[in-house]
């Protein structure tokens, strides 16, 4: 896995772009969480992840690594999610480009808080999407466009100085509602995330997105700070 993940913060180096929401929180009148220490790059693993589309089809990987780099200010970098296993009705998807099974998601991470009205101190762990292209060559919906940004809570993992858990799912797990859908950006405004997507170039649908086990750990001590 080691090898696996070099190799994918390596193309994470190479790729990173700062996305339009990125601007928007550039302007500091309030103190986001940061992740504290010097390691750079974090590895991560998932046992499940299942994208449900409204009224359209499900995806369901079976197991993803994921790799992330903090940047400059650790409260935001580039990240990508290599999901393998990954069937629409049971058949084989693929993001473009991919070997069968794989959809390779990426992305910018950020650190925030919940927003809303009564809000307090719950941290979150955002990733907002570069476009995402899925193809199922067997299924019924064979191509979807994927948008948008997700986030889950994320708290160190009991016992740990260096690991994380983040727990992103939809409530009662219905795959309806996001439990997190609002954060709040340094500026105190709370900004709305959802994902849409778009079978065989059609309308905009919704998508949830919930991820089971979803852990991330840096190479040395490092907590959350806010």
């Amino acid at each position: 896995m080691t090898r696996k993940l070099t190799a994918l913060v390596s193309c994470l180096a190479a790729a990173f772009a700062v996305s339009a929401i990125v601007s928007a929180m550039s302007s500091a009148s309030m103190v986001l969480p940061v992740f504290s220490g010097t390691q750079e790059t974090a590895e991560g693993a998932a046992t499940k992840l299942v994208i449900r589309i409204q009224g359209g089809a499900t995806y369901i990987c079976t197991a993803g690594v994921y790799a992330l780099i903090a940047e400059v200010g650790r409260h935001l970098g580039p990240a990508i999610l290599h999901d393998t296993g990954c069937t629409q009705g049971g058949e084989s998807c693929r993001s473009l480009g991919d070997a069968a099974g794989v959809i390779l998601i990426t992305g910018t991470w950020h650190l925030v808080l919940n927003g809303g009205p009564g809000a307090t101190d719950i941290h979150l762990f955002l990733i907002l999407l570069t476009e995402l292209h899925i193809e199922c060559a067997g299924a019924a919906v064979k191509l979807i466009l994927l948008t948008g940004n997700w986030q889950g809570r994320i708290v160190q993992r009991s016992g740990s100085k260096s690991a994380f858990t983040v727990s992103v799912g939809t409530v009662n797990g219905e795959g309806k509602v996001q439990n997190f859908s609002e954060f709040e950006n340094d500026a105190g405004t709370g900004i709305k995330t959802s994902i849409e997507a778009k079978q065989e170039g059609g309308k905009a649908k919704p998508a949830f997105e919930e991820s089971e086990d979803v852990e991330l750990t840096f190479g040395g001590e490092t907590s959350i700070e806010k």
